[in-house]
C-alpha cells in the first residue's frame, strides 16, 4: 500500500506496508500483521477481518453491514440499506424474528439463545467476540461502527474518517494530491480528483473545469461567462436576455442597441435607447429619467 497509516482504502485492495502505509482495509502481510483483512494464504492472524479468501481462519471476524448490495458476508445492523438479505445474527437477533442467518454450527443461534456475536463496548475491556466502538468506550482493536453518525466521540486515530463524517477532524479540506481521502477533499486549481468537492465560494472555482464543477451564478471562469439566452431556461451562470428569450431574471444586454424586443418592465430604459416605450417624454420633475427628457418652460 502506498496509503498511509490512519486512512482507508477499499478492503483488500492492497497489501499492508509496516513502514508507515498500514490504512484500514489492507491486506494482512502473515501472521503476525494485526487490523487487516485476510489474505488468500494460510499465514493469516486469527483475528483478521473475513472478506471470503481460500483459507480464511475460522476465526475470522466478519465486518457489520454496509451497503446491502455488498459481495462480502456481514454482520446484521438493523439500518435497511446497510444489512445484506443474508446477513449474520448478532447479539439479541434471531433468524424466527430478524430474517438474519446463523452460522452453521451456531447452536445458540439456531435455538434462539442469545448470540456471543458483536456488540456495543460496555467497558474498555474487548469480550472474546469482540465489541462495537462507542463515543463512551473505543477500546484498542474494538469495531468501527458502520453508522458514520455513531462515529462522533471516537477518534479518528482508531476508526478512520468515513464519508459525510460528523467529526469535526474529519471536515474535508483541500485536496492535496490526485488521491481523495475517505472524508472527501474540496477541489482546488492544483487538485481536483474525480468526485472532489465543489468549493462553496464561486472565486475558488478558477482552475477547475467546468465539467468538474458546473457553472455558477458570478462564476470567475471564461467558459462560465453568460451567454446570450437561449431559452426560457436560465443556467447557473445566468444568460444575457435578448428580444426572443427574456426570462425573468436574466442580464440585461449592455449595449442599448440590444435592448429592442425586451420590455421595459424587465430591463429598464436607459439613454438612448430604441425602445418606442422609452422615447424621452417631457420631463415632469428636476430628476432626469434614464432615457433623458424634454425641457419644459416648467422643468
Amino acid at each position: 500500500c502506498s496509503d498511509p497509516d490512519y486512512t482507508r482504502v477499499p478492503s483488500g485492495s492492497c497489501v499492508c506496508n509496516r513502514f508507515n502505509h498500514h490504512p484500514t482495509g489492507c491486506v494482512c502481510v502473515n501472521s503476525t500483521d494485526h487490523d487487516c483483512v485476510c489474505n488468500s494464504k494460510q499465514d493469516n492472524p486469527s483475528n483478521c477481518e473475513c472478506q471470503g479468501a481460500t483459507n480464511e481462519p475460522k476465526t475470522c471476524l466478519y465486518p457489520l453491514c454496509k451497503d446491502k448490495n455488498q459481495n462480502l458476508p456481514c454482520y446484521c445492523t438493523q439500518i435497511k440499506d446497510f444489512d445484506r438479505s443474508d446477513c449474520f445474527c448478532t447479539q439479541g437477533m434471531y433468524p424466527t424474528t430478524h430474517g438474519c442467518q446463523c452460522f452453521e454450527e451456531d447452536i445458540d443461534c439456531i435455538t434462539n439463545n442469545p448470540l456471543p456475536n458483536p456488540e456495543l463496548c460496555k467497558s474498555q475491556t474487548i469480550p472474546a467476540q469482540g465489541c462495537i466502538c462507542t463515543s463512551s468506550y473505543h477500546p484498542d482493536k474494538c469495531i468501527c461502527p458502520s453508522n458514520t453518525q455513531d462515529l462522533n466521540g471516537i477518534p479518528s486515530s482508531q476508526c478512520a474518517c468515513e464519508a459525510n463524517d460528523p467529526r469535526s477532524e474529519c471536515a474535508a479540506t483541500q485536496c492535496k494530491s490526485q488521491t481523495i481521502p475517505a472524508q472527501g477533499c474540496i477541489c482546488t486549481s492544483s487538485y481536483h480528483p474525480d468526485k472532489c468537492i465543489c468549493p462553496s465560494n464561486t472565486q475558488d472555482l478558477n482552475g477547475i473545469p467546468s465539467s468538474q464543477c458546473a457553472c455558477e451564478a458570478n462564476d470567475p471562469r471564461s467558459e462560465c461567462a453568460a451567454t446570450q439566452c437561449k431559452s426560457q431556461t436560465i443556467p447557473a451562470q445566468g444568460c444575457i436576455c435578448t428580444s426572443s428569450y427574456h426570462p425573468d431574471k436574466c442580464i440585461c444586454p449592455s449595449n442599448t442597441q440590444d435592448l429592442n424586443g425586451i420590455p421595459s418592465s424587465q430591463c429598464a430604459c436607459e439613454a438612448n435607447d430604441p425602445r418606442s416605450e422609452c422615447a424621452a417624454t417631457q420631463c415632469k420633475s428636476q430628476t432626469i429619467p434614464a432615457q433623458g427628457c424634454i425641457c419644459t418652460s416648467s422643468y
